[in-house]
């Protein structure tokens, strides 16, 4: 859906796993990047450990396992870190990249979760919460998917482990301010 994004929006900087060798999405991937450089953009190319300063946060690649052969595994780890406050994004991976993390030993903790795969049940993981800690996480997906997103074994984990969620297909956008660490939560339904 990467294309549909920079084609409605224009993004200043994009963070992309490095999927150039996947031959069903060469083209796509060019033509995503060439229309963030056309609206003079910056493209990344995500490397683990790696950092970016995207305004007031810094944006830390945890992890990109590109040898996975899902393409949904194959997700970026990300933390962005603005004011002390920790964001955890994990794509689609599913529960075998995330034990997959687990093993590295990096520091998932975080303040606020982005669940993987849109909530599907093959995510976001008991250990996985367990590790990051989350005291929010956002579920995006789209209200009546045809996949029916998200999974209530993942809403389940959520509502057991004490973490307050939002999910864009009842709240809409959810937006975090920041100000002197702490957060306040908006969103549009």
């Amino acid at each position: 859906g990467a294309e549909r994004v920079v084609s409605r929006m224009m993004v200043d900087n994009l963070i992309m796993p490095d999927l150039m060798g996947s031959k069903s999405l060469t083209a796509t991937i060019t033509e995503i990047r060439n229309d963030v450089l056309a609206d003079e953009g910056e493209c990344f190319v995500a490397k683990q450990g790696m950092n970016v300063n995207i305004g007031d946060f810094t944006v830390t690649v945890l992890a990109h396992y590109k040898d996975e052969e899902n393409e949904n595994n194959r997700s970026i780890f990300a933390v962005a870190e603005c004011q002390g406050v920790r964001f955890l994004f994990t794509g689609d991976a599913e529960d075998d990249v995330e034990k997959r993390l687990l093993k590295e030993g990096l520091d998932l903790k975080c303040d606020v979760l982005k669940v993987g795969h849109h909530g599907a049940k093959t995510s976001t993981s008991q250990k996985f919460i367990d590790a990051t800690k989350p005291k929010y996480a956002v579920i995006s997906v789209g209200e009546g998917n045809q996949y029916s997103h998200p999974h209530e074994a993942t809403i389940s984990r959520l509502y057991e482990s004490g973490i307050d969620f939002y999910r864009t297909d009842i709240h809409g956008d959810v937006t975090f301010y920041i100000n002197g660490g702490k957060m306040n939560i908006k969103t549009t339904k």
